[in-house]
C-alpha cells in the first residue's frame, strides 16, 4: 500500500553491519526492537496501512506515524505527520531499506519531504548531523546486543552559542575541560580516546562519528555509546546535551551518571562558557 517517493529536499545515510537482513529490518520496524537502541516509546504493527507511534521522552517527541511498506528483511517506509501552520508540499517519509553484501546487510535510510526555506532549514540540518549518529548507535546494537534493551541517559539544555560554535567544547581538551572533562580530547573518525570524566570515572573507546555539530563515541566501560550534540529544537531554541545508549550499566551506577552528565550540561549552559 503506498509507494514512496522522494523529491523535494532528501537527505540519503547508509551502514553496513555484521547481520543478515532480517535482523537489520527488525531493528527498525519492530516496536520492541526500536526500543532496545532508538525509542523508548514505540507501539503497533508495522505492516502496510497501519499507524504506529513512536517517541523519545528524552527529546519531547511523541508521534502517530503511517507504514507505507513492509517487506521484512527489505525495506520499511514510514510517513511522519505534518506540522501545523508550516506549508508542507511532500509528506515526511522514513525510507528504510536493506539489501546483503557478502555476509553483510547494507542499511540505506533516506529521510525526505523537507520543504525549503528557513522554517526547514534547522530540521534538514539537524537531520544531516544526525542521522551519522543514529547509525552508528544502530550498528552497535545491532552487531553486538540485538534483542537486549538498553539503558538510556540523556542530558539536555538550551544554550546561547550558535551550534557552530559549540562544536569545539566537544572535541578540545581545553574546552571539554570546561563542562565535561578533567583530562582527554577526542580525535577524527577511528581515532582511539580516553576521557576522565569530571567525577574521576573513566571512558575509552573509539570515536565512531563527526558530523557537524554532533559526534558519537563508543564507550568500553559502558559497552554503549555516548552522542554529545547540539541542534534547534522544536520551539526554535538551540540545545547542548549528551545522550548515552548503554548495555552495560546497573541502575545506581546511572543515576551517578545522570548526575555528572545533567552538572556538565549546567556547566555548558553557563553565559561564561
Amino acid at each position: 500500500m503506498g509507494n514512496a517517493t522522494h523529491t523535494v529536499r532528501k537527505l540519503a545515510a547508509e551502514t553496513r553491519v555484521r547481520a543478515t537482513p532480517m535482523p537489520a529490518w527488525q531493528a527498525w520496524a519492530e516496536p520492541e526492537r526500536l526500543k532496545d537502541w532508538f525509542m523508548d516509546e514505540a507501539a503497533g504493527e508495522p505492516s502496510p496501512g497501519s499507524e504506529m507511534t513512536l517517541g523519545s521522552s528524552a527529546f519531547g517527541m511523541t508521534a502517530k506515524v503511517r507504514v507505507l511498506q513492509s517487506v521484512p528483511g527489505e525495506r520499511f517506509v514510514i510517513e511522519w505527520p505534518g506540522q501545523p501552520g508550516r506549508p508542507q508540499e511532500e509528506p515526511r517519509l522514513w525510507d528504510i531499506s536493506v539489501t546483503r553484501e557478502g555476509g553483510e546487510a547494507v542499511v540505506r535510510v533516506v529521510s525526505s519531504g523537507f520543504g525549503e526555506g528557513e522554517d526547514w532549514d534547522d530540521e534538514y540540518e539537524g537531520e544531516q548531523d544526525g542521522w551519522p549518529v543514529a547509525l552508528a548507535s544502530y550498528k552497535y546494537y545491532v552487531e553486538n546486543h540485538f534483542g537486549e534493551r538498553r539503558r538510556e541517559i540523556t542530558a539536555l539544555r538550551p544554550v546561547r552559542e550558535r551550534q557552530a560554535d559549540l562544536r569545539p567544547f566537544f572535541t578540545k581538551p581545553d574546552l571539554l575541560y570546561r563542562w565535561l572533562t578533567n583530562k582527554g580530547e577526542l580525535g577524527a573518525k577511528g581515532s582511539v580516546y580516553s576521557l576522565e570524566l569530571k567525577d574521576g570515572r573513566v571512558w575509552n573507546g573509539e570515536v565512531l562519528v563527526e558530523a557537524g555539530n554532533q559526534c558519537c563515541i563508543s564507550v568500553r566501560e559502558l559497552d554503549g555509546v555516548a552522542a554529545l550534540m547540539s541542534f534547534i529544537g522544536q520551539n526554535g531554541q538551540r540545545m547542548a546535551g549528551v545522550s548515552v545508549s548503554a548495555w552495560k550499566l546497573e541502575e545506581a551506577s546511572a543515576r551517578e551518571l545522570a548526575s555528572t552528565l545533567n552538572a556538565a550540561l549546567d556547566a555548558l549552559a553557563r553565559p561564561e562558557n
